[in-house]
């Protein structure tokens, strides 16, 4: 999936900023 840098900085950003979603889903 990631050829370059640039697609490992876009998947690096889809992580961080589904974390605090999932965090406030669960409370």
């Amino acid at each position: 999936m990631a050829g370059g840098g640039g697609e490992a900085m876009i998947e690096l950003a889809m992580v961080a900023f589904s974390l605090p979603f999932a965090s406030t889903a669960n409370s």
